[in-house]
């Protein structure tokens, strides 16, 4: 009987990745980049939630019977995403508006940047502006601030789309 031996490459599993995927080693190559991060992604996201929550209540006292649902993911090419998702009721055929704000790497050490959109369809209706800035927690929350705040000057366009009732995109 014949048998072969196989040989891979070997890869890096990154911290904070959700699932245990296998993943690409971060943009420097760096392993103590992937297993020490500057920054606690989880406390980053209670952040943000936070932030978040303020908003939700300007858009509850336009539309009462708005509801938040809140998230996070993780990623090999971002280190968080965290989102609240606005719906008006649980109509499956409306699309939910997605309010989030994203933390990138970048050569200066961290890309923030928020977004307003359709949860489904990935519509865009607004895109903050980019904040870069060194990869150190109270910089990237006060990044995190001021994108949210951006964010928050948006309150009527999120109420008038929430009020439009976007059909959910049929693929």
């Amino acid at each position: 009987m014949n048998s072969a031996v196989l040989h891979f490459e070997p890869k890096i599993l990154i911290a904070g990745i959700d699932s245990f995927d296998l993943a690409d080693p971060p943009l420097d190559g760096s392993r103590e980049e992937a297993q020490e991060q500057p920054i606690d992604w989880d406390d980053m996201d209670f952040q943000v939630q936070g932030l978040l929550s303020k908003l939700f209540r300007s858009v509850k006292r336009a539309l009462p019977d708005v509801r938040q649902l809140r998230g996070k993911t993780t990623g090999r090419i971002f280190y968080l995403y965290s989102y609240c998702s606005f719906q008006l009721d649980d109509d499956p055929d409306f699309e939910s508006l997605v309010i989030g704000v994203m933390f990138e790497p970048c050569e200066k050490g961290l890309r923030v940047r928020g977004e307003i959109g359709g949860e489904e369809s990935g519509r865009s209706d607004f895109d903050s502006t980019t904040v870069e800035t060194a990869l150190e927690f109270s910089k990237a929350a006060a990044a995190a601030r001021r994108i949210v705040i951006e964010l928050e000057s948006q309150t009527d366009l999120i109420v008038r789309r929430l009020i439009e009732r976007h059909p959910v995109p049929e693929y």
